[in-house]
């Protein structure tokens, strides 16, 4: 098992990223087929790729096959049901997961119930990383979730040893600060419309690096996740999500939507941004 874990990430780090083009043909688009975890050693290496963590640890020649098996002999598989948290608010955790199957939301609640989600995490992202042992979020499966667990000192030691991953991470430290900054402007000065828009466009761009470029964007997120994901009421993020379809953007279908008018969307989501 240990060898298997080993090969997956090593797999996932050596992936090579994938250009972005400008234009994208969406004809003849289809929901594509659920990710596989059953032979991680021969498959992870186009599904578990491009994530910005993922990129950053060794995307290059100088980690060696000894390297590739120490990271990996520091990990333990972990499986998650629906609902069940991988660590809880405030809780003194001493691991990091690199999330190999589904999705997890990491989200802060209120005393009263109020819960604003922070990310949603995809097949390839860190978990866990940021911070010091006492997270300030819950991490919570929204499905079946697969993970390799790693032990928060015994990582740290590992990229101490590896300093040629250092400028990589501070490169995707850099991407996460702008990232950061891009969702404080969103949550403040957006409007509900370029606020639904923005989230359609920004989970199908993070879809693209694990399954490849498709207009169909899976959403295994209640409509109350993306209404929090927002700050947003959940009856407000249904009616717009409704008001999208009617204008033609997109059609709603079993486990996500499929977006029709990309160009359109991005041109609503950007609006904020030239004004």
């Amino acid at each position: 098992m240990q060898d298997a874990i080993g090969e997956a990430i090593a797999a996932a780090i050596m992936a090579p990223a994938i250009p972005s083009p400008h234009k994208v043909n969406y004809d003849h688009v289809r929901a594509p087929p659920p990710l596989q975890v059953s032979n991680l050693s021969s498959q992870a290496s186009g599904q578990i790729h491009q994530a910005a963590w993922v990129e950053c640890l060794a995307q290059d020649n100088q980690m060696s096959m000894d390297g590739h098996a120490a990271f990996g002999g520091l990990a333990k598989r972990m499986r998650y049901s629906k609902a069940e948290l991988l660590f809880r608010q405030n809780d003194i955790d001493q691991y990091v997961h690199l999330l190999i199957k589904g999705v997890v939301c990491e989200h802060r609640s209120l005393a009263d119930g109020r819960r604003l989600i922070s990310r949603f995490a995809l097949p390839g992202d860190f978990i866990g990383l940021w911070g010091d042992r006492g997270l300030g979020s819950a991490a919570e499966a929204l499905g079946p979730v697969s993970t390799c667990r790693i032990s928060r000192d015994a990582f740290a030691h590992f990229l101490d040893a590896s300093p040629h991953l250092w400028p990589r991470m501070q490169s995707a430290a850099d991407r996460e600060s702008a990232l950061g900054y891009d969702r404080m402007m969103l949550l403040g000065r957006y409007t509900v419309r370029e606020k639904v828009a923005a989230f359609f466009i920004l989970m199908l761009d993070r879809w693209h690096r694990v399954s490849g470029r498709t207009a169909y964007l899976p959403l295994p997120m209640t409509r109350q996740d993306i209404g929090d994901f927002l700050a947003i009421r959940l009856e407000t993020a249904s009616r717009m999500i409704g008001i999208f379809a009617r204008e033609g953007l997109l059609i709603v279908v079993p486990g996500g939507v499929r977006l029709l008018d990309l160009p359109r969307i991005r041109l609503i989501a950007q609006a904020a941004k030239r004004a």
